[in-house]
């Protein structure tokens, strides 16, 4: 939710930037739960151990992402695709 926020934000159209946060204020969200922090320091784990480091938060949205059996969306498929069973979609 944070880098969509942070995108949009980059958009100088008002109109455009209006319907953006209409869109993005109608989404859910899920927490950094005990599940989620437990997957994401797996992921970080294993990533780290093969030198494919990736920020910690993303780690922490990959966690959250896969224990809720959701899809990241992501302009970052780099990082997201070195994860194991992660789904991952580009805008």
């Amino acid at each position: 939710m944070f880098e969509l926020w942070q995108g949009a934000e980059d958009i100088s159209d008002k109109l455009k930037l209006e319907k953006i946060h209409s869109l993005l204020d109608s989404f859910g969200s899920f927490n950094l739960d005990v599940p989620s922090s437990k997957e994401a320091g797996s992921i970080h784990s294993e990533l780290r151990k093969k030198g494919q480091v990736i920020d910690a938060a993303d780690s922490m949205i990959a966690g959250i992402a896969k224990i809720n059996n959701e899809t990241i969306l992501t302009r970052n498929i780099k990082h997201f695709s070195r994860i194991s069973g992660l789904k991952v979609e580009s805008y």
